[in-house]
């Protein structure tokens, strides 16, 4: 079985090229790109890619559907982990971010993932630093098993309207791998 751990990596030619292709496609798309600009959707493809490059070097494999509004398994999920369909997911914990819960302010960010859970089987949250131009050190936050008892633990916060959060604390299933969990 494989695990996490922190690791710093070099993008290379090929995942290089994956961002451009990615940025292109979405952006030739009026429903995936949402009038956005060329720039502001590389940047979000390359946010949103660091972590799933990174579990390929520890082992993960690939979604190997290619993208298909018709068909969930095409983007329910993105890599095979340990033989579990995986939703990799991003939380800035690594920028002077002090809460030790996976929380989005925007519920469409996680739109996706919460309408796919009985396809997604694990969730696996972490963050980056870019180091240098295409260089970064990765970081992991929780682990945990997605069945169908998830849900529960997702809670609207008492502080911040309209946020809500994903209470580790609650869940037996979640391997948290941050120091002040």
């Amino acid at each position: 079985m494989n695990k996490l751990y922190t690791l710093t990596f070099p993008l290379n030619d090929k995942e290089l090229d994956f961002i451009e292709t990615m940025s292109k496609e979405i952006y030739a798309c009026p429903v995936r790109s949402r009038g956005r600009d060329f720039a502001t959707i590389k940047k979000s493809v390359k946010n949103g890619i660091i972590l799933e490059f990174a579990l390929e070097r520890l082992g993960a494999q690939k979604n190997p559907a290619t993208f298909d509004v018709t068909n969930r398994e095409s983007y329910a999920w993105d890599k095979l982990w340990n033989g579990k369909k995986t939703e990799i997911k991003r939380k800035k914990f690594l920028h002077n971010d002090s809460t030790a819960y996976y929380s989005w302010d925007k519920p469409e960010y996680v739109k996706t993932f919460l309408n796919n859970l009985d396809i997604v089987e694990q969730l696996i949250v972490g963050d980056y630093i870019e180091l240098e131009e295409n260089y970064y050190r990765v970081e992991w936050m929780l682990e945990t098993k997605v069945d169908r008892n998830f849900k529960k633990y997702i809670h609207k916060s008492m502080y911040n309207k309209g946020q809500l959060y994903y209470n580790h604390k609650q869940d037996p299933n979640c391997n948290y791998l941050r120091e002040y969990a």
